[in-house]
């Protein structure tokens, strides 16, 4: 059995003692003791186009992520998407500067938050909370499938799309399952295009291509198993 002790502050030194009682007698004897530094857990990089996760219950439902612009970002905005997994809810919000400049919201499945007009070279921090603390103790992973390959149909590729498929998972429960799929562009090591003379420095740095795409499958659908999407326009 385990419990959660929160509000701690960072660099004090707690000393913890563990009783047990005989619930018939009422009787208590000590079971144990021990003392810790606590050292506050520090914030996730986030890089663009990289995919980071968390198990936030060994956070104590709370998850900090540190993201910095780049200097030549320009006017683009910035997007976080965020997918809390096990069936549970978190509460976001962005942050610079001990300010909160995206306000909280709930987030239930997926989500995507925006920040307009960032500023070269700041550094931003995403908090994340488990809106309600109880659901740590509920949260359970779900029954994965022996095969996990992605498949493609390449009968059904054209020059615009692709159609791929998998297995569901074995159990999805009572709650509809949600599929994400990730698309990103790699580059060839063969293909060198002719960059743009007027604007150099913003090609070198542009991005690789990538998106996002979510389906939601019924629990007395879960044999739905494609997906498609036009990666390339």
């Amino acid at each position: 059995t385990s419990c959660i002790i929160r509000g701690l502050t960072p660099g004090k030194i707690y000393n913890f003692d563990l009783f047990a009682i005989i619930s018939g007698t009422n009787l208590s004897f000590p079971y144990g003791s021990t003392t810790t530094k606590y050292h506050k857990a520090k914030p996730i990089s986030l890089r663009d186009s990289k995919v980071a996760s968390v198990n936030i219950r060994r956070l104590e439902g709370r998850a900090n992520f540190r993201y910095k612009a780049k200097n030549n970002i320009g006017d683009r905005p910035v997007e976080w998407y965020v997918m809390p997994c096990g069936g549970g809810s978190l509460d976001a919000e962005i942050r610079f500067k001990d300010k909160i400049i995206v306000p909280r919201r709930r987030i239930e499945g997926y989500a995507v938050l925006t920040l307009q007009n960032p500023t070269p070279g700041a550094r931003y921090i995403l908090r994340l909370n488990v809106s309600d603390p109880e659901e740590l103790s509920k949260i359970s992973s779900v029954e994965m499938p022996v095969e996990r390959r992605i498949h493609e149909y390449v009968s059904l590729q054209n020059c615009t799309s692709v159609t791929i498929g998998w297995l569901p998972i074995l159990d999805p429960g009572p709650s509809p399952v949600r599929y994400c799929v990730r698309a990103r562009e790699l580059h060839a090591p063969w293909y060198s295009p002719t960059p743009d003379q007027c604007n150099l420095e913003a090609t070198f740095n542009m991005l690789d291509y990538h998106v996002l795409q979510c389906q939601e499958v019924p629990p007395s659908n879960n044999r739905c198993d494609k997906l498609k999407k036009n990666y390339y326009s």
